[in-house]
């Protein structure tokens, strides 16, 4: 591994390529990590500080250094570090940002929070992966709603380092499949030689399929709603249930007092309609019924919107309340993302010959993993890989992420 370095400026300082180990991992949604033990001499010395980078041409990318560790008794220096990614970390998002695509939204954050960070966007390659519905980022840090957007849409990013021109560029892609069924396939098998060794983890001990989400009517009275893993709505004897007391409460009515001096009769092509307008007085919420609650509706035969106007005291809705199935709708889909929290952890930790990476599949690629003695085969991303060189020998593992989450459907209004 051939490691060059660079100032914080830019300019190019040497070059390490004699170390004691060295680890280099970079992630499809994260900034990676680096890793890398050498001997404490004058040369190291002046060309590892922080915020120096050392940058691989093979891979495109640079380290920015940022923790270092010196041992005067070995004569040994650690030093630790991210990919330039790490930059947006330095970030937040200060004004609302309105997000649902998810190539178009990760650019528009970028340069919307800029403020003199030294990041450029790469072209847009057109990508519509979505999130499915707009999700406002205000307030937050610029790297993790990044993060969330490509965790949404299943967009990968880099960051590209130009050396010539000291250009962080960043870049949303997409892995491409190479799963057992595709145009290109990719099995990566112990029968094949291409799977060196395989280890598996999976933890269903905070596994639920089935959440029960609670809630609380205008009145006070508790309501919950089921929300389920697809598949087990109608298996009771498969559901694996949790409660959520959300905290959420069904929304009233936003109304506004009306002011008598504002309206007259008509004279003409008009009439009067009195009764209840479905929202309390609030001053006396629990009883509907009080004279507050009473209101007058004039529609008149020139005006195409209904107007409403004080007939003793009364108030005009601006915003009706929230019906009980639109209350039990918003329930189910906080339940939604809550049972996410809930799903099984499942690892696989998979290395696979180095001669593959980089040609038959790279980062972010979807491939296949086939094993005859776990009797399992399963597609999954690579989510990462980590380069390990020590001693002269060179060693890749790969970590395919977890299988897709269990789509969640939403259930019935239960009343408690």
């Amino acid at each position: 591994m051939l490691l060059h370095v660079f100032s914080d400026t830019g300019q190019y300082l040497g070059r390490i390529n004699s170390f004691i180990s060295v680890s280099w991992t970079e992630e499809y949604i994260g900034k990676g990590k680096l890793a890398m033990y050498c001997y404490d001499t004058d040369e190291t010395a002046k060309l590892l500080r922080h915020g120096y980078l050392l940058y691989r041409a093979d891979r495109g990318t640079a380290m920015e250094i940022v923790r270092i560790d010196r041992d005067d008794q070995t004569r040994q220096i650690y030093v630790g570090g991210y990919t330039t990614l790490n930059l947006l970390s330095r970030r937040v998002v200060t004004e609302a940002y309105e997000a649902n695509v998810g190539e178009s939204s990760i650019y528009g954050l970028l340069s919307a929070n800029l403020r003199g960070l030294p990041v450029v966007n790469a072209t847009a390659k057109g990508y519509t992966e979505a999130l499915g519905e707009t999700v406002t980022y205000e307030k937050a840090r610029l790297y993790e709603s990044i993060q969330e957007i490509c965790q949404g849409t299943g967009l990968g990013i880099r960051m590209l380092y130009d050396p010539d021109n000291n250009k962080n560029t960043l870049e949303v892609y997409k892995g491409a499949d190479h799963t057992v069924d595709s145009a290109a396939p990719y099995i990566a098998s112990a029968e094949f030689g291409n799977l060196l060794s395989l280890k598996t983890s999976e933890d269903n001990d905070y596994y639920r399929n089935t959440l029960v989400v609670t809630g609380t009517l205008i009145g006070g009275q508790t309501v919950w709603v089921r929300v389920y893993a697809d598949g087990v709505c109608n298996k009771e004897a498969e559901q694996r249930e949790t409660l959520w007391e959300s905290g959420l409460t069904q929304r009233e009515a936003v109304t506004e007092e009306i002011k008598e001096n504002n309206w007259s009769k008509p004279s003409s092509g008009g009439y009067w309609a009195s009764g209840y307008g479905g929202h309390r007085d609030p001053d006396d919420p629990a009883t509907p019924s009080k004279a507050k609650a009473r209101i007058a509706a004039y529609a008149s035969t020139t005006s195409t919107d209904d107007q409403y106007k004080k007939y003793s005291g009364g108030y005009k809705i601006v915003e009706p309340e929230e019906t009980g199935a639109e209350f039990a709708d918003r329930l189910a889909k906080a339940g939604v993302d809550k049972l996410k929290e809930y799903a099984k952890v499942q690892n696989f930790d998979a290395q696979i010959s180095p001669s593959d990476f980089g040609t038959l599949y790279s980062l972010g690629d979807i491939i296949t993993c086939k094993s005859s003695r776990y009797g399992m085969q399963f597609d999954a991303r690579v989510s990462s890989f980590t380069e390990r060189e020590e001693f002269g020998k060179t060693t890749l593992s790969v970590v395919l992420g977890s299988p897709d989450q269990n789509a969640i459907k939403g259930g019935i209004l239960l009343y408690g």
